[in-house]
């Protein structure tokens, strides 16, 4: 990871370059480099003594960051005006298809996370993995631009803390737009969570350094489609390691219910906002058209990470059936993001709307055949545990039986003994 001093440096730089005359696009660049890097501050304790901020803040009820983020605030806004893109009724429709379909996901919930053991893996450990993973995928073009990111220990780092009312959600990657590089922050999480996180976000390197992402000049909400078709093979490359199949079925699990929080999040959000702006009884008889008004650019935002997990999904499942076919259709999405002022398409790489709508639905019912397996499975344990406690009962039973059988002949024996010794009299 970079050292304080290398990123006051940078910062420095930007600053006193938005000072001089930029075009709109390097003025975007700037800002949100200049905005990453105090993000990046901000999630990694190496770079900032974070326990010590956060008892200040705690002590202050929050005045010290709002004091320090109140200057970027603007700049911030300012940025997300940009990001915009075009949607048209027909699109919302279906999105609001998808978000129907993968709402029903059946998934059973782990809140606590207690399925994901604890293991202590050493950073070192994490990293080589990594380079196993992205050597034996077998793509040249995606092994050199992650190599290039691996074997330069300025892209990454690891952390234990986070600034207060702040979430990671276990990694995160920032994009230098100025210098052009990525880079990514990773949580210490002591569980097999950690080195998927890990995975993904140098995926999220190699995109960025496939082509440098610009919001504004994107149709910018799908890029987690190459992290997560990337997250799916990882699943199945633990599995071939030997890594307990219920610690990586746990990490399948877990996808499987964020892609159906995503979308009934979408769902509740619609809804919500259908009923702050037009009342709770006009909402029922809402038209594409009011749904498409209360969809902000945060919100669409959400709805486009929805759409990734199926598009990710159909990738996944082209390479499994054709692996170069698959990875090239992957590049494609990296090496030509699409444009903001039209609907997007991915026919282009066989997966236009009527084919994600039916892996939603796929998505959906083999959920529910699997949740189904499940508790035939479960049924079939308990069944086992009910035959074994009756089989020891019974068990029981007859040790009862015959232990009192074994008394009563002991005692007749007995009686039988003293009425000799008496002549027959007891």
């Amino acid at each position: 990871m970079l050292s304080r001093d290398e990123i006051r440096k940078k910062k420095k730089y930007i600053v006193e370059k938005l000072k001089t005359k930029v075009d709109a696009l390097e003025e975007e660049k700037l800002k949100s480099t200049l905005i990453s890097f105090i993000i990046l501050e901000s999630y990694n304790d190496k770079l900032k003594n974070i326990k010590l901020f956060n008892l200040l803040e705690k002590i202050s009820n929050g005045a010290i960051l709002e004091k320090s983020t109140q200057k970027f605030r603007g700049m911030w806004d300012d940025l997300k005006i940009n990001y915009s893109s075009y949607i048209d009724n027909d699109y919302v429709s279906f999105l609001l298809q998808l978000a129907n379909n993968l709402s029903q996901i059946q998934v059973q919930y782990d809140e606590d996370e207690t399925e994901l053991l604890p293991f202590n893996f050493s950073n070192e450990y994490v990293i080589k993995l990594s380079k196993l993973f992205y050597k034996e995928l077998g793509d040249k073009y995606i092994e050199d631009k992650a190599m290039a990111i691996l074997n330069d220990e300025s892209h990454y780092g690891f952390t234990k803390t986070v600034l207060v009312g702040n979430e990671l959600d276990y990694g995160m990657t920032i994009y230098d737009t100025v210098f052009n590089k990525p880079y990514i922050t990773c949580q210490k999480l002591g569980n097999l969570m950690e080195l998927q996180a890990f995975n993904h976000e140098i995926m999220h390197g190699i995109d960025f350094y496939s082509m440098p992402k610009i919001p504004s000049q994107i149709y910018y909400g799908f890029h987690e489609i190459p992290t997560y078709t990337i997250d799916y093979l990882f699943h199945d490359y633990l599995d071939n390691m030997g890594i307990d199949k219920q610690q990586v079925k746990a990490l399948r699990r877990k996808k499987l219910q964020y892609t159906k929080l995503t979308a009934s999040r979408v769902l509740f959000q619609i809804q919500h906002r259908l009923n702050e702006k037009f009342g709770m009884k006009n909402t029922v008889n809402a038209t594409i058209q009011d749904i498409k008004s209360v969809i902000t650019d945060d919100l669409l935002k959400e709805m486009l990470e929805m759409e990734s997990c199926v598009i990710a999904d159909g990738l996944y499942n082209q390479i499994l059936i054709d692996k170069e076919l698959g990875l090239k259709n992957l590049k494609m999405i990296m090496e030509h993001p699409l444009p903001r002022d039209k609907i997007p398409d991915f026919s282009f790489i066989g997966l236009d709307n009527n084919s994600l709508l039916n892996l939603s639905q796929n998505i959906m019912i083999s959920s529910a055949e699997n949740n189904q397996k499940n508790n035939m499975l479960q049924e079939k344990q308990l069944q086992m545990i009910r035959r074994l406690i009756n089989k020891d009962s019974n068990k029981l039973a007859f040790i009862k039986s015959s232990f009192l059988i074994i008394i009563i002949v002991l005692f007749a024996i007995l009686i039988a003994v003293l009425m000799i010794k008496n002549g027959g009299v007891i």
